[in-house]
């Protein structure tokens, strides 16, 4: 019986996934019942294979020993442990397909390695495939008795700086033919796509004007022009508004990034500085006070008015942001993930690359550099109006310098986020001499701002106390009257910085609840320490509505008398859920727990274990005094819809 052809397949870790090397290989392998080792780096893994992520590399020159035949997704790495090993393989280049925006570099490289001998290469499915039938014909030679692997492949990559670059025609198709020397840089690249759209030079000028907010300047000069004229200045006082207002519109418009232009009030506040200085400097020089100066200020203070409204306008408008994110995948999905339910982001598309590729050498497969032109040709596609890259390496790589010039010279912003995994939140941008740092200092670390808060949350608490007495007590008369046992429940919980207290709720649950916990925990629905069941058998059926309007944590409004809680702060933790705490996690407790929280008020018992400390630790990070206030007015919604309320 003839012994099945024996592969070894592999694609490199740090490529883009590339599915279809698997698509080819997966059926021929299938009918000639071929024995596969798959090493599947960055694709899904090959059906009826032995599938290994990731081989020592003994191992792996082992196996490409032993082997009939190397097939190889890629360029010149895979191909000098092949070459070690002793074999000819048969490579599979990234061949674009349709509109794809795909590494060429590799098509040249891989077709240079073939004129040498070193390699065989299959651009196609039926290439691949009759590669494959001539290896196992005997008739295609995979084995080489040059062991010297460095010096004609490291030539070939050398040669590649002077090969023509594969380039794609109008049908997103290969071809050769356009020096490495006279490739146009990506944004240069994107400018010119740009202008090849349908439309006159002067219509696409006036409509980036329309879109970077020119309607807003014109209504505002419009508006100090038509007041002027109302109030009759027609002298040097009116002189002077149109002018100054013209020259403030004009400055305003040159000084915005293209970005800011639309929605940014920083021309306000310097129009309010300047009249302000202006008038200071007429009451300590004597100026008298006339009729024209107070209409012509209040001409210019309408059109600040104007400014201004336009502004907010176009930020509700247009709040939504057209936004391409780049980064390594698993930080990207993340992120979109998270970014799903915002109002003031919209992700129209992403630029990946997979697992750690961040570290691999400047100009590696997946690296920032080499999706340069990936960026830029989705922004066009995508019209996007922002580029946010998720990735901190960017922030060392010199191809950042260039993706943000051309994106600049596009009109849209590029954002680089920091240090996402950790959930540092309140890292400010600073320079030290003159470099750029990022300062660790938290916004809430002034004293002022820790006494406001419990001044405002025992003052709210008082009020709430007197306001709400009658709704308190019909409560009370509903637990006491339909279930027997007290009206207050007191739980031990954990309070700031690991002190326990006595937490006071509306009781919900029959006496014995505590008791009969043990019998239910199978039953756990919750993630984490944190236990959930949504079909408790234990509560009432006051206590369903109660916890349904969130009645039953009127009571704690005494714990934020008392200092035990704030009315704003992370959920009061148990102490068996505590006593499960990393570090990580036990930073929540630096701050007083709250009545509501952040978590509360997106999504409450729908969110997971994970997603709810997320939210606590980003709380006790960035707290304030206006996001706060944000969150008791997202509370009142919360409770009234009955979001994610148990």
């Amino acid at each position: 019986m003839t012994e099945p052809l024996s592969v070894v397949a592999s694609v490199g870790t740090y490529h883009h996934p590339f599915d279809r090397f698997v698509d080819w290989l997966e059926p021929w392998a299938d009918a000639q019942e071929a024995a596969v080792v798959f090493q599947h780096g960055s694709t899904r893994p090959l059906a009826r294979a032995d599938n290994r992520t990731m081989m020592a590399p003994d191992e792996l020159l082992e196996h490409y020993r032993r082997a009939d035949v190397v097939v190889l997704q890629g360029g010149a790495g895979g191909v000098m442990d092949a070459r070690r090993a002793g074999r000819i393989p048969i490579v599979v280049p990234r061949v674009p397909v349709d509109d794809e925006v795909v590494d060429d570099h590799q098509v040249v490289l891989s077709r240079r390695l073939a004129e040498m001998g070193l390699v065989h290469v299959a651009e196609s499915r039926e290439q691949l495939h009759r590669l494959l039938d001539e290896v196992a014909a005997g008739t295609l030679r995979t084995r080489s008795e040059e062991l010297q692997p460095t010096a004609g492949v490291l030539e070939a990559t050398r040669l590649l700086g002077d090969l023509p670059e594969a380039r794609r025609d109008a049908e997103g198709r290969t071809r050769l033919g356009v020096p490495r020397s006279t490739r146009a840089p990506a944004g240069e690249e994107f400018l010119a796509a740009r202008a090849q759209r349908r439309r006159s030079g002067v219509v696409r000028a006036v409509a980036d004007a329309v879109r970077q907010g020119l309607v807003g300047y014109l209504l505002t000069f419009a508006t100090a022009l038509a007041l002027a004229v109302h109030f009759g200045l027609d002298g040097d006082v009116g002189r002077a508004v149109m002018a100054g207002v013209g020259a403030w519109l004009v400055y305003s418009w040159l000084a915005q990034p293209a970005a800011e232009r639309a929605s940014s009030l920083t021309p306000v506040v310097r129009l309010l500085g300047v009249v302000g200085a202006a008038v200071v400097a007429g009451l300590l020089l004597g100026v008298q006070s006339t009729p024209d100066l107070r209409r012509g200020l209040l001409a210019v203070l309408a059109a600040a008015l104007v400014f201004v409204g336009y502004g907010v306008a176009h930020r509700v408008v247009r709040r939504r942001t057209p936004t391409v994110l780049v980064g390594e995948e698993r930080r990207v999905r993340r992120l979109t993930d998270q970014w799903a339910g915002r109002h003031d982001v919209d992700v129209v598309a992403s630029c990946v690359w997979r697992g750690d590729a961040e570290s691999v050498p400047l100009g590696s497969p997946g690296s920032l550099s080499r999706i340069v032109p990936d960026v830029m040709a989705t922004v066009y596609r995508q019209r996007a109006r922002s580029v946010v890259i998720a990735s901190d390496h960017a922030l060392t790589t010199p191809a950042l310098r260039h993706l943000a010039w051309a994106l600049q010279r596009a009109d849209v912003e590029c954002l680089v986020l920091a240090d996402m995994e950790d959930h540092v939140e309140y890292m400010r941008p600073r320079m030290v001499a003159d470099q750029l740092a990022l300062t660790m200092r938290p916004p809430n670390e002034h004293l002022v701002s820790v006494a406001v808060k419990s001044v405002v949350d025992r003052t709210a608490a008082l009020l709430g106390l007197v306001v709400l007495s009658p709704v308190m007590l019909v409560v009370a008369l509903a637990v006491r009257l339909t279930s027997a046992g007290p009206v207050i429940f007191r739980q031990e919980r954990t309070g700031r910085d690991g002190t326990p207290f006595t937490m006071l709720k509306f009781r919900t649950m029959v006496v014995d609840a505590e008791e009969r916990l043990d019998e239910l925990v199978v039953r756990n629905e919750g993630a984490g320490p944190l236990f959930k069941l949504d079909d408790d058998p234990r509560v009432t059926s006051v206590g369903r509505v109660l916890r349904r309007t969130s009645l039953d944590e009127l009571p704690q409004l005494v714990n934020v008398l008392l200092g035990h809680m704030s009315l704003v702060g992370p959920r009061p933790a148990l102490p068996r859920e505590t006593a499960q705490y990393s570090q990580w996690v036990w930073r929540r407790l630096h701050v007083r727990p709250g009545l509501t929280g952040l978590w509360q008020v997106s999504g409450r018992s729908q969110l997971s274990w994970e997603e709810s400390i997320r939210l606590d630790l980003q709380y006790v990070n960035t707290w304030s005094l206006r996001l706060d206030a944000r969150i008791l007015l997202r509370t009142v919604r919360a409770v009234l819809v009955r979001d994610g309320a148990l």
